[in-house]
């Protein structure tokens, strides 16, 4: 057992030093963002729902915890996207705590130290603490789930063992992902039991409470999910992810958006695409090693790993921390690996690297004789050689990630088009009635238009105006980028192509109808921008 694992008031000094640090890093980042993320539309929609009173259905899409905290949030706040952003980058900050109450338990208060450093300034958890996004809020629970499990089985406690549970199913209610997360947990803590001779029945006890406190918090939420679905199910949206890595494989873009698709699970991509399976495993395999982390901190992670120790409570220790990577190898196998999948694990990550860190540190220290030179073995004993070289790293890395050219013009190559979007959402609030519902492939347009999305079917243009009619859509809102993803729409996107670059027209007339039923209404163009073009639905019903 790790002797050093007692709270201490150094401990919570440094807690609270790390605590402000991440707190503040994030807080000054905080003012470079300036469009909400794609999902991050919907979380703030189910926010909305739950302060208007307009119902909890979204919740079942979006998940409850983070959409409940951004509801919260937005009582002082009066601005969804902000409370959104304030509420992860709480929950981002706090991930120090865990982490280091984990390094306590199972490495060094020094691990603890290094590890939480490069929580505090990597680039991915950094950023993604700034967005509206659940990654921060998960994190933080699954790690504090984890924390509880173990100490459950070290101190053989039932309740805390249920704490734990509960901690999960709040996990899990924030990312379905965390049931994987969980079922490992389990069995990390049977193998563990085994190998640390806990008695059976008070092993079955400690499940059971865990168990019981998983299920508890699940048991409104499952109820939610059969009253909107109509089904006893674990979430209310089910295949669209998936449906988006199978894209690519069938060479169908945007599969999730063809008519009449249903949702797409993971039993039938086994039946039906058994070839996608293992392609897909070897790109993600190697997407994680080329992007997740650089070759000296995977060096690193590795020497902490194998060298931790081998004794049976080391190996119960190293079996938590496996598990809490078990749902990374189901999204390599079925999903499309990106920063937001990975981000989960990039914490366990770097306790194995500080460990692997502060062991050649020692070896090194060892070989070089420096027990025998007094004056340098207390310096480094003050001021350890890998928290300097871990701060050195951390800074670095701050820097880089400040931009250059904040008074730069704007230009959509400079982010894909995000803050167009939102530039085109207000332009939209001022030229179309209020609340209107518009047909738009991106939900940030309408989130910033203030208005109800319909989303743009991968179908011609026939079965477009027949989406907008039958979903009551007045307008059809064509910008640059879906022109690059609908080929087949070049009717409607033909005024973007033609003509001045810059075009600012706002029909009050018949106008122009490129097909039947449709009218332009509004046409912007500028150099800066993707375009957009709005066309009225002329007979909806």
């Amino acid at each position: 057992m790790n002797d050093s694992y007692s709270l201490t008031r150094k401990d919570l000094l440094l807690l609270g030093i790390l605590f402000l640090a991440a707190l503040l890093i994030r807080l000054y980042f905080l003012q470079f963002y300036r469009v909400i993320s794609a999902d991050g539309v919907g979380y703030v929609l189910a926010a909305r729902d739950i302060v208007s009173g307009a119902g909890l259905g979204k919740m079942t899409i979006y998940g409850v915890i983070y959409p409940a905290l951004v509801a919260l949030a937005s009582l002082l706040t009066g601005d969804m996207e902000l409370a959104g952003r304030l509420v992860s980058i709480f929950m981002g900050s706090l991930l120090v705590v865990p982490l280091y109450l984990i390094s306590l338990e199972f490495f060094s208060r020094r691990v603890g130290v290094l590890a939480c450093l490069m929580v505090l300034v990597w680039s991915p958890l950094r950023s993604w603490s700034c967005e509206v996004m659940t990654q921060a809020t998960y994190i933080t629970l699954l790690l504090t789930g984890l924390y509880l499990a173990w100490v459950a089985i070290r101190k053989r406690s039932p309740l805390t063992s249920f704490f734990a549970g509960v901690v999960m199913a709040l996990s899990y209610l924030t990312r379905p992902e965390a049931l994987v997360t969980f079922a490992a947990l389990v069995a990390a803590m049977i193998a563990a039991a085994l190998l640390l001779h806990i008695p059976r029945q008070r092993l079955l006890t400690i499940l059971l409470a865990a168990g019981v406190g998983f299920v508890l918090p699940l048991l409104p939420y499952l109820a939610l999910v059969h009253s909107v679905t109509g089904k006893w199910q674990l979430a209310g949206k089910t295949g669209n992810t998936v449906a988006d890595a199978l894209s690519d494989y069938l060479g169908r873009p945007d599969l999730k958006n063809e008519p009449g698709f249903q949702g797409i699970g993971i039993l039938d991509v086994i039946r039906s695409y058994p070839g996608f399976l293992w392609p897909n495993f070897l790109g993600n395999l190697r997407k994680t090693w080329e992007t997740m982390l650089p070759g000296y901190l995977w060096a690193m992670a590795l020497t902490g790993f194998l060298t931790y120790g081998w004794d049976r409570e080391r190996i119960s220790r190293q079996l938590f921390l496996i598990a809490s990577f078990a749902p990374l190898l189901v999204i390599m196998v079925f999903f499309f690996v990106g920063p937001e999948y990975l981000q989960p694990y990039l914490p366990v990550l770097f306790l194995w690297a500080g460990s692997g860190l502060v062991w050649l540190e020692r070896t090194l220290a060892g070989l070089a004789g420096v027990e025998k030179r007094p004056v340098i073995s207390r310096a480094i004993s003050v001021v350890p050689v890998s928290v300097l070289l871990v701060v050195g790293v951390a800074l670095s890395a701050l820097v880089t990630q400040v931009p250059a050219n904040g008074n730069e013009p704007y230009h959509f190559s400079q982010d894909g088009a995000r803050y167009d979007h939102k530039r085109i959402g207000l332009l939209l609030k001022q030229v179309l009635p209020p609340h209107s519902r518009i047909m738009t492939r991106f939900g940030r347009i309408s989130f910033y238009a203030e208005m109800e999305q319909v989303m743009v079917p991968q179908a011609g243009i026939p079965e477009l105006i027949e989406a907008a009619i039958r979903n009551k859509a007045r307008y059809i809102v064509i910008d640059g980028v879906l022109a690059q993803m609908r080929p087949q729409f070049e009717p409607l996107y033909l005024p973007l192509i033609i003509g001045n670059e810059k075009v600012y027209y706002l029909e009050r007339g018949t106008g122009y109808g490129p097909v039947p039923n449709l009218r332009l209404l509004f046409l912007y163009k500028d150099p800066s921008s993707v375009g957009v073009v709005v066309y009225e639905v002329l007979n909806p019903r």
